[in-house]
């Protein structure tokens, strides 16, 4: 514990006593502090939610009063309030800093890296912020070099200081996938979805339980397993096979392919006990049902990239939250054949009198093309 560096615990190197906080800040500025942070004689964790006992006597800072209501206790101004806490917050830091660190779990997982870049892509397409997309980027450019064997198609889980171990799990390839496809949809960079599309062909033959349907969490090489499970249950992070539900629908959809919408139809087939015995441990999977009972809905932008006109159309077909749309690209030139090549439905959706073009099409069937963003008011 802080007061023994020799006796490491649960929480150590961030929780305070009482009197830990009174020495360091002096009988002017503990007041303040411990009542805006919480900080109780005999420490602020009930015995309900510390069963081990590894905090008794223990504070855990956090917020419990305003800046305002505390300012008003001790007769402050807000100002003078802000600056004594902020004083007493850098002492303490120095204090903290003479602890015996935690140790820190610095790998990076392919899987884990997935869900990132997916929270990345979705965060920069909907709030517009550059940092986010790069970050998103970043990440999928690392993992395509250091985690990623091209020859093979196969993915390794770990990486750590130069070295990258361990056979991909489903989990690392359903994650990754997802990751991609939010990428598309935020910077629609064909690579993205060839990536997306080749793992998924990997996924496919090296997970698949063809005969039962959905995924099974380890590949059949996997010589140091007495079963192969197939996880169904969302938790902490999302099932393989939930993740890859909801990919297979992207995919059918992005590129009209109907062997995604087959297979899609036999997981949830594999997993129809699963989700009517126990539909609450499987939200994602039961998203992905509801999408799969929608008609397939698109709006194809076909414009000069990074063109003014382009992007307003763009940002016109993507607001709005509406998990049943499908919003595709096609640049001009070879990017436009790149996308083609997997969905051929594409190939007649292109730029109208030199103007970034709009098409709103259900169920693959695309309305007459639109050259003004305000038309998309009644997008589906």
């Amino acid at each position: 514990m802080p007061d023994n560096p020799a006796n490491h615990g649960e929480g150590a190197f961030y929780v305070w006593t009482a009197a830990e906080i009174a020495a360091a800040l002096g009988t002017e500025a503990a007041p303040l502090f411990s009542f805006r942070y919480g900080i109780e004689p005999h420490g602020n964790v009930s015995a309900a939610s510390d069963p081990h006992g590894e905090f008794q006597g223990k504070n855990i800072l956090f917020q419990r009063h305003s800046l305002e209501d505390a300012a008003r206790k001790f007769g402050h101004s807000p100002k003078t309030a802000r600056a004594m806490l902020a004083a007493a917050r850098q002492s303490l830091l120095t204090l903290r800093t003479q602890r015996p660190r935690p140790h820190k779990d610095d790998k990076i997982l392919t899987a884990w890296n997935g869900l990132a870049l997916s929270a990345f892509a979705r965060a920069a397409r909907i709030f517009g912020e550059p940092r986010y997309r790069q970050a998103a980027q970043n990440a999928a450019h690392f993992i395509k070099s250091a985690l990623y064997d091209a020859s093979s198609g196969r993915l390794l889980r770990r990486y750590r200081d130069g070295d990258a171990a361990i056979d991909g799990l489903a989990d690392d390839y359903a994650f990754l996938i997802q990751g991609l496809l939010d990428l598309y949809d935020c910077d629609f960079e064909t690579a993205w979805l060839d990536w997306a599309l080749a793992l998924q062909k990997t996924m496919d033959a090296r997970f698949a339980d063809e005969n039962g349907g959905g995924y099974y969490g380890a590949h059949a090489e996997a010589a140091d397993l007495l079963v192969r499970d197939k996880e169904w249950r969302d938790g902490a992070e999302p099932s393989p096979n939930s993740a890859a539900a909801g990919n297979l629908l992207r995919l059918a959809r992005l590129t009209g392919q109907s062997v995604f919408t087959e297979r899609v139809e036999r997981l949830f087939q594999a997993f129809g006990a699963h989700m009517r015995a126990a539909p609450q441990a499987m939200p994602l999977m039961l998203a992905a049902v509801g999408l799969h009972l929608e008609p397939p809905r698109h709006i194809v932008v076909a414009g000069q990239p990074d063109a003014a006109d382009t992007l307003a159309m763009l940002r016109a077909a993507q607001a709005g939250f509406a998990p049943n749309r499908t919003v595709l690209f096609m640049p001009g030139g070879d990017a436009a054949g790149a996308l083609a090549r997997h969905a051929p439905w594409l190939r007649d959706c292109t730029m109208r009198n030199g103007q970034a073009t709009a098409y709103a099409c259900d169920n693959f069937v695309c309305r007459l093309p639109v050259t003004d963003p305000n038309a998309l008011a009644d997008r589906p």
